[in-house]
Parts: structure tokens; C-alpha cells; sequence
């Protein structure tokens, strides 16, 4: 078994752990959250790169971006992570600032 086999498969072992026990509710209502604020990033222009539901959202904006400026103004804390790129449909390669914060 390769290394990142196993270290994927310690993580997976590790969320089925966190879950265990947590009620319904609990686990949907982080789902909603997620999803919430999905909507938020995307109707702005930015994308999540997180996995629906993880409790540490991962973000990319443009960095001309105010996106950062809104989650801060709503109470998160979004911190820069690093200037990357992406590939889109429509413009090709483009530079991105990665954030991340605490949902």
C-alpha cells in the first residue's frame, strides 16, 4: 500500500471517528451551512475547493477579489493562504488568491 493510500485511508478512518455518534441534525445542519455558503462564494465569483460539509473552508477569488472583505465583514476570518492559478472555460489560466477560515 502506498503512502498516500494509507494516509487517505487514516483520514476517512479519522471523519468516520468524528461522526460517530454526532446526531442527524448536527451533521445535515453543517451540510446546510456548507451549502449556504457555496452559494455565497459562488454568486460573488469565487470558488470553494473544500469537501462539501468539512468544517475549514478552502476558497479561490480573483484577487482583485472583495469576497475576502465580506466574509470578514460577516464575522469570519478568512486568512491568505497563497497567490495560485486556475484553469477556467472561458479565460484560461488565471491568478487566484487561496483562503481559508473556519466555517
Amino acid at each position: 500500500m502506498s503512502y498516500w493510500s494509507k494516509q487517505k485511508g487514516a483520514a476517512i478512518e479519522h471523519e468516520r471517528t468524528r461522526l460517530k455518534g454526532e446526531p442527524l441534525e448536527q451533521i445535515k445542519s453543517c451540510l446546510e451551512r456548507f451549502a449556504e455558503m457555496n452559494a455565497f462564494v459562488m454568486s460573488r465569483g469565487g470558488w470553494i475547493t473544500s469537501t462539501p460539509g468539512a468544517p475549514e473552508i478552502r476558497m479561490e477569488c480573483l484577487p482583485s477579489s472583495e469576497l475576502p472583505d465580506e466574509l470578514a465583514e460577516a464575522g469570519y476570518s478568512p486568512e491568505e493562504i497563497e497567490v495560485s492559478e486556475r484553469i477556467t472555460a472561458n479565460e484560461g489560466i488565471i491568478a487566484v488568491k487561496r483562503y481559508g477560515f473556519a466555517l
